[in-house]
């Protein structure tokens, strides 16, 4: 499934979505690429309603 995760470093917010099993594992993958990033969300993905760029990410 895909999930969004988004994320600061600094002053500047991101985001990235990725393949997941769960939103949890989303975040640890996301923090363990950024580790000085403060997580700010890790949801379900809702791409198909909204349309969007998908950056997939394979999990640990």
């Amino acid at each position: 499934m895909l999930y969004t995760v988004g994320y600061r470093i600094n002053e500047a917010s991101e985001h990235v979505t990725l393949e997941a099993e769960d939103a949890l594992e989303a975040a640890k993958f996301v923090k363990s690429q950024h580790p000085e990033a403060s997580i700010t969300y890790s949801r379900a993905a809702n791409h198909e309603e909204r349309g969007g760029e998908d950056i997939a990410a394979s999990g640990p």
